[in-house]
């Protein structure tokens, strides 16, 4: 087993950034999955065809768009307040990227 320091893990803000880290690492002979694990965020559908496959968080991507069009559409009918606060409802999808890792 290879680890980095002390590092268990990386929470990336993307797919596309977790995917280019677990590149990286396989690079530098850290086994994603096995060494250390990383999660993306989007769940987009490369991160289901990389190897290992990449763990990411899921958005509700319909609240999300309904929840910008209503946050767009106070703001064109003059509502000049704060900005707010919005969870998106989201689900852990666990794949090979960060199964294995103890």
């Amino acid at each position: 087993m290879r680890r980095i320091r002390t590092l268990d893990a990386i929470i990336c803000a993307s797919d596309l950034f977790a995917i280019g880290a677990m590149r990286g690492l396989a690079d530098l002979g850290v086994g994603v999955g096995t060494d250390i694990a990383i999660v993306g965020w989007d769940d987009t559908v490369d991160g289901r065809y990389c190897s290992p496959t990449l763990s990411t968080v899921s958005p509700d991507l319909e609240f999300l768009a309904d929840a910008t069009l209503d946050a767009l559409i106070r703001r064109i009918e003059g509502d000049r307040g704060p900005g707010r606060t919005v969870v998106v409802p989201h689900q852990l999808i666990i794949r090979d990227s960060s199964e294995g890792v103890r």
